[in-house]
C-alpha cells in the first residue's frame, strides 16, 4: 500500500511539473534576448569597427548622443547584412530615444582571450542600454561574431558603474 501511495504521489507531482512547465512563458516580461550573428561576414564587422573609430574612444567619459546617432544614421552600406544590422540599430535607437531619451554613448575596443579585437558601443536610454558588440580575429580568421542587444543598465559593461 505504501508503494502504491508513493507511486501515485510521484505521478501526481510529475504531472503538475509537466503542466507548470508547459504553461510557463518562455520569455518573462521585460527580458531581452541577444541577437547574435556568427558568420563569415567580415564587412559588417569592419563597419562596426569603423563606426567605433569615427566615434572615438569613450570608455571613461560619455559621448553626447546627437553626434553618435548622426554617425549611425549616416552609414550607407552596400553589404546586405551590414545594411540590415544598421537598420535594426537605427530602429532600436529611435524607439528607445522616444521612450526614455538618450543619456550618452560609451565606446571602446580591446583584445580578449578568444579574440584579437572586441569592439563595443553602448548607448544608454534611461534604465536600458543598446549594445553593439563585435568580436574578430582579423580578415583571415573566419571565427567572428557580432551582437545587437538591449540590456538593463546594471548589466552593461560601462553604464553599470
Amino acid at each position: 500500500m505504501r508503494n502504491a501511495v508513493a507511486i501515485l504521489l510521484l505521478v501526481s507531482c510529475a504531472a503538475r511539473a509537466d503542466t507548470a512547465f508547459d504553461t510557463a512563458p518562455y520569455k518573462q516580461p521585460g527580458q531581452f534576448f541577444s541577437q547574435v550573428i556568427q558568420a563569415d561576414d567580415y564587412p559588417t564587422l569592419r563597419a562596426v569597427e569603423a563606426l567605433q573609430n569615427s566615434l572615438g574612444e569613450h570608455s571613461s567619459d560619455a559621448l553626447p548622443c546627437d553626434s553618435a546617432l548622426q554617425r549611425i544614421a549616416a552609414n550607407r552600406s552596400i553589404s546586405k547584412p551590414t545594411a540590415a544590422l544598421f537598420a535594426a540599430l537605427k530602429r532600436l535607437a529611435s524607439d528607445l530615444a522616444e521612450r526614455h531619451g538618450c543619456d550618452g554613448v560609451h565606446t571602446s575596443h580591446f583584445g580578449t582571450r578568444a579574440y584579437k579585437r572586441r569592439t563595443l558601443i553602448e548607448i544608454a536610454y534611461g534604465p536600458e542600454v543598446l549594445v553593439l558588440d563585435a568580436f574578430s580575429n582579423g580578415p583571415k580568421d573566419p571565427e567572428r561574431l557580432y551582437r545587437l542587444d538591449v540590456v538593463r543598465r546594471k548589466d552593461s559593461l560601462w553604464w553599470a558603474r
